[in-house]
Formats: C-alpha cells, sequence, structure tokens
C-alpha cells in the first residue's frame, strides 16, 4: 500500500509539472491572481479536497483488490485441504483393501478362506458353521470341493455382503456359490437363517 501511494506522489508531480508548462495554466495563473484573497482560499480548498478525493479513491481500490486476492487465497486454501483429506481417505480404503485381500488369501484351504471372508465382512464368527469339505463333481483336469455353511441370526445386508465377497474374492479359484435357503422364522427383529453350498474347482 505505501508503494502504491508513493508511485501515486510521482504520477501527481509529473502532473502538475506538465500543466505549469502548459499555456492554459499561465493563462488561469493570470486570472488567479488577480482574485482577492476570500476566493483564492476557497479555490484552494477546493483543488486539496479534490486531491485528497482521488487519494482516497485509490486506496479504498487498492483495499478492495487486497481483500479480494485474500478471499481468493482462502478458497484455494479449502480447496486443497478438501482435497489432501480426499487422498488421505481413498488411501486408507484402498489400505484396509489390501488388508482383506491379504487375509483371504485365494491360495488358502477353503474354510480358511471362507472364515476369513466372513470375518472381513464383519460378521461374528459364532453366527458361522462350515460343514466337512467333501468332494463334488470329478472332471478330466479338475475336481470340485464342496462345503457346507449355516449361517444363524443374521441380517439380510450381511448375507448379501458375504454372498458377494466370497464370490468376488473367490473368482481367481472359480468359486460359486449354490442351494441357497433362507428362512425367517418370522422373526419380527428382520434376522433370519440361512444356508448354501461353496463350490470351487481344484486342478488335479
Amino acid at each position: 500500500m505505501r508503494e502504491k501511494l508513493s508511485k501515486l506522489k510521482v504520477n501527481l508531480g509529473e502532473l502538475l509539472e506538465k500543466i505549469k508548462e502548459s499555456e492554459a495554466y499561465h493563462q488561469v495563473k493570470a486570472k488567479y491572481d488577480e482574485l482577492d484573497s476570500q476566493t483564492k482560499l476557497y479555490i484552494n480548498l477546493g483543488i486539496i479536497a479534490a486531491i485528497l478525493l482521488v487519494v482516497v479513491i485509490s486506496v479504498i481500490g487498492g483495499v478492495a483488490k487486497v481483500s479480494g486476492l485474500a478471499s481468493d487465497i482462502n478458497r484455494r486454501d479449502e480447496l486443497i485441504g478438501y482435497l489432501q483429506i480426499s487422498a488421505d481417505h481413498l488411501k486408507q480404503l484402498k489400505e484396509k483393501q489390501e488388508a482383506a485381500q491379504g487375509n483371504a488369501d485365494v491360495s488358502s484351504p477353503l474354510p480358511t478362506f471362507i472364515e476369513n471372508v466372513s470375518t472381513n465382512t464383519g460378521l461374528n464368527p459364532e453366527k458361522l458353521v462350515l460343514g466337512l469339505e467333501k468332494p463334488g463333481q470329478e472332471m478330466k483336469e479338475a475336481k470340485e470341493a464342496l462345503i457346507e455353511v449355516k449361517l444363524t441370526q443374521i441380517n439380510l445386508k450381511q448375507l448379501a455382503r458375504l454372498l458377494f465377497n466370497l464370490t468376488d474374492q473367490g473368482s481367481a479359484r472359480n468359486l460359486n456359490i449354490r442351494d441357497l435357503t433362507i428362512d425367517t422364522k418370522g422373526d419380527p427383529t428382520g434376522y433370519l437363517d440361512a444356508a448354501f453350498m461353496v463350490a470351487t474347482y481344484k486342478a488335479k
């Protein structure tokens, strides 16, 4: 702000020098000298007021510009902060997803795989009962393995999430779900029991 006022002062000085060198100035000055002292006082006060008005307008314009820049900087800082928070949140989600996939290792035994997926889904282990692994269909290069899964006192959202995670994370081992049955037993709380067969193929 001080630098701007100094520059304005220099510009005004240069303008006054040019005015003094003009013929119109000398004519006005001659008429001014002919005026009485009271009229000269009024004219001087008017000139001072005009100069002050120009200075005030210039200062207000500078302050408004600085305020606008500060507001723009604040908006940019808020945007940067929001983007940083979003990036951190995505990073945490990615780490959780990688950890879950690591726990549900597709190379692990089928019962262990099902238990790990169930735990990562957030199901209480006491709600899950696994049957013994038994052979299914046998083909030329692979044989099928089957495990019965029983769930008790879970809600529909938990069941849907578990089925999705099992098929999604078990896609590498050709896992699929069969013979799904659901028993609500007329429970007004919304809990249900479910049973289904998990089938996968193992190379011979």
